[in-house]
């Protein structure tokens, strides 16, 4: 999930929260008798709903909350990685830009099956214009993790070579696979 999504649903779960807590707090506080005495609804609500312009406005507000939920389903589904990068810095000397999935699938192709069997995968997040790197390598149980580690960080450097970005930032992820070796003596 990228960050612009979890902003957004960090700030609509709190405020719907605020607002079911205090709704709770007014229901409680009211059949307490701390609010008065008298029905949780008062009498006038009755009067507005026979005018014939509530149950259309009723009705469009249900409508707007659903389509609202509906988006907020479909962004938790989107996959947080960026679709391309942007390789020139400066928008005046025009644009120049890569598929994020080639440069992921790149050094996934260089760093794939390494001398331990290695599996890795590769992806982008952030921005075009600001973009950082996942890198998750999966070393079988007779790899040698910090191997692993030092060859993803070489891959990292020729990546970074090759988009001549001083400034890429990776996070490198080493984890041990299950199952057998992928390495070729282990067969």
């Amino acid at each position: 999930m990228n960050d612009r999504v979890t902003r957004v649903n960090r700030i609509g779960l709190t405020v719907t929260g605020l607002l079911l807590l205090l709704g709770g707090l007014t229901a409680l506080a009211r059949s307490a008798g701390l609010l008065g005495a008298g029905p949780l609804i008062p009498p006038e609500a009755g009067q507005v709903a026979a005018q014939p312009w509530f149950w259309p406005v009723v009705g469009l507000v249900a409508l707007l909350v659903t389509l609202a939920a509906l988006r907020w389903l479909f962004l938790q589904g989107r996959p947080g990685g960026i679709r391309y990068l942007d390789l020139e810095p400066d928008r005046g000397h025009g644009a120049t830009r890569l598929g994020a999935r080639a440069a992921a699938g790149a050094i996934e192709e260089e760093l794939d099956n390494g001398p331990s069997g290695e599996r890795v995968r590769a992806g982008f997040r952030g921005a075009p214009a600001d973009p950082r790197l996942a890198l998750t390598v999966a070393v079988p149980g007779d790899g040698d993790p910090a191997a692993a580690r030092r060859r993803a960080q070489r891959g990292v450097e020729r990546l970074r070579t090759a988009l001549e970005s001083d400034r890429l930032p990776a996070v490198i992820r080493i984890r041990a696979a299950h199952g057998r070796s992928a390495h070729p003596a282990a067969h």
